[in-house]
């Protein structure tokens, strides 16, 4: 921010009067021409001494009146745009930059970040001023360097921090400068580790913006945070970089991320104990991310607490049950507890997870000779190799909780390979590759089951669930489960099913109608077939007496069910 230096008391008074006209003026409500007003050349106003000092201040005036701005109303936003959408004008320079702005900021919200971006694009075609406009208002001020603001934040969720970075910079001055400082600071480390912004050339300017924040907000734990990382990533200060993130967590004790950065710079020091002690907080805060847990089982790996880390370990699988990394590293833990065959099971998902990772290629390798051993020791013979594995699959699938799907997985690839034209382990693998989302196997896997045996309306049941969970292909899963009807299918889950695509997703009343009739005939008092079919009765068929005979039926199962309840209420009106 600019700062005006000393003037004698005659030159602040002429500049009082000054400031207190063009105030007047600007808030009038007066609309000039597309000249903006310049009291340089009004006859009317005395002249200043120093002309060039004199539009100095203006500006900082101006740059004042900017950041006091308050955001227009919601109605008034809707006013503008429903005069707009009349017309296909823009009335003024005002209506033009509210609506834009908040047009996107809506598309924003609903994730739409193309449109945002074009809208708010728009409004900020000049990352510097609005000089662009022909106008000086400072509403108009302020609404572009709000969009500033907000196309800097937008373009760091979609991963351009250059660009971010510049925005975000270009709206310090004069909208919310200490945050714009800081997000500023953000998108520019981003930039600089995504190596789209030099730490050279631009690693001053940004430890510069974060100092700004700093001094502005002493006290703000995000701030300083943020100057801690810059001194532990760039600088690679760490004595500083640990002061910054010590005083951060003192003033937010429950800021994850600073903690796990206390955490990664103990773990570089040696000091194992005082980064699981920090990595343990984070955990406190938020159990639910997975990667603390495999950074503390690491921790303990150093610490040589094999089972402390395994359990860990276990952790980060449950809760993200895809992470390559994640197998690699407890099957590492494995191999030093001896457990080859988990650890065998473990490198071998990570390769199917990443088929191009040529190191857990290499250790499936290592571990073959040590295998036989390892699965005599467990019962194997070569008579009962199959059976041997289909169990070995089963109890992981059954004890898993999670965190043994993988091993599972690999246990029915060795059915498989020993008996390859047996449905029975690709469908076992299909259901499993389907529970994590990993849809090109598990498509190919429950397929070969289902044309395979031909016979098993299972199969075909568990092929349509895929089909309609997981990705979603309505006809096809529908096929599937009248393909399973047709065979002589008892699972009454896969009618319900079958009948809500039907109803919902195909336009085929009767084809539902059908399935949930079906459903009941196997399972009469089934909640969700009595619900549906009362639906139907109700929307389609104008039944009323039999709908209300099914929703009497829930009623019984669970009576304060509130909205069968209201259609019990529905049906009897209809029924007066």
């Amino acid at each position: 921010m600019v700062r005006v230096g000393a003037r004698n008391k005659k030159q602040i008074l002429k500049m009082k009067k000054i400031l207190v006209l063009l105030t007047t003026i600007l808030f009038s409500g007066i609309v000039f021409a597309q000249t903006a007003y310049d009291p340089l050349t009004d006859p009317n106003v005395q002249k200043p001494a120093n002309p060039a000092l004199f539009l100095e201040n203006m500006r900082v005036m101006r740059q004042l009146e900017i950041l006091q701005g308050t955001e227009y109303s919601r109605a008034k936003f809707q006013a503008f745009l429903d005069d707009f959408n009349k017309t296909k004008t823009w009335t003024s320079t005002i209506q033009k930059v509210v609506v834009r702005n908040n047009l996107g900021n809506n598309a924003e919200i609903e994730e739409k970040y193309e449109i945002a971006k074009q809208q708010y694009y728009q409004v900020v075609w000049n990352k510097n001023d609005y000089s662009g406009y022909p106008t000086d208002d400072p509403i108009v001020g302020f609404y572009y360097f709000k969009t500033c603001y907000d196309l800097g934040r937008l373009l760091s969720k979609m991963g351009d921090y250059k660009n971010s970075y510049e925005f975000y910079t270009a709206a310090v001055d004069f909208y919310k400068t200490d945050s714009s400082l800081y997000f500023a600071a953000v998108a520019g480390l981003n930039g600089i580790k995504g190596k789209t912004i030099s730490a050279v050339t631009e690693g001053g300017a940004i430890f510069k913006n974060i100092n700004k924040a700093v001094e502005l907000k002493p006290n703000n734990s995000a701030y300083i945070s943020i100057r801690g990382q810059y001194y532990l990533e760039i600088t690679k200060d760490t004595v500083k970089a640990l002061a910054d993130f010590n005083k951060a967590v003192q003033l937010n004790p429950n800021d994850e991320s600073t903690y796990e950065y206390l955490a990664i710079i103990y773990y570089y020091q040696s000091n194992f104990k005082e980064a699981i002690n920090n990595i343990s907080r984070c955990i406190a805060i938020n159990k639910y991310e997975a990667s603390y847990y495999n950074k503390r089982a690491i921790f303990y790996n150093y610490q040589k607490n094999y089972q402390a880390a395994l359990a860990d370990y276990n952790e980060a699988i449950f809760l993200n049950q895809t992470n390559n990394e994640y197998y690699l590293s407890r099957a590492l833990c494995y191999v030093t507890l001896k457990n080859y065959a988990a650890a065998y099971d473990d490198y071998g998902f990570a390769t199917m997870l990443n088929p191009s990772d040529a190191d857990s290629k290499k250790e499936l390798q290592k571990l073959d000779p040590l295998l036989k051993t390892e699965y005599e020791k467990l019962g194997f013979t070569p008579q009962n190799a199959y059976q041997f594995f289909l169990q070995r699959a089963d109890k992981l699938t059954l004890l898993s909780e999670g965190f043994k799907l993988g091993p599972a997985i690999m246990n029915y690839y060795k059915c498989i390979q020993i008996e390859p034209k047996n449905p029975l382990p690709y469908n076992k693998a299909g259901i499993l590759f389907r529970q994590l989302n990993m849809n090109k196997y598990a498509e190919q896997f429950l397929r070969y089951a289902a044309y395979a045996d031909g016979k098993n309306p299972e199969y075909f049941f568990h092929l349509g669930k895929y089909y309609y969970e997981n990705v979603e292909e309505y006809k096809k899963a529908s096929n599937c489960f009248d393909t399973a009807a047709l065979l002589g299918s008892v699972n009454v889950s896969g009618y319900i099913t079958n009948g809500e695509i039907k109803y919902l997703k195909l336009n085929n009343k009767d084809g539902a109608l059908k399935d949930f009739n079906t459903a009941l005939s196997l399972e009469p008092a089934n909640k969700a077939a009595l619900t549906n079919r009362g639906v139907i009765y109700f929307d389609v068929l104008k039944n009323y007496k039999a709908a209300l005979a099914d929703f009497e039926a829930v009623k019984k199962l669970n009576p304060n069910d509130k909205q069968n309840n209201s259609f019990i209420e529905a049906c009897k009106e209809k029924l007066k």
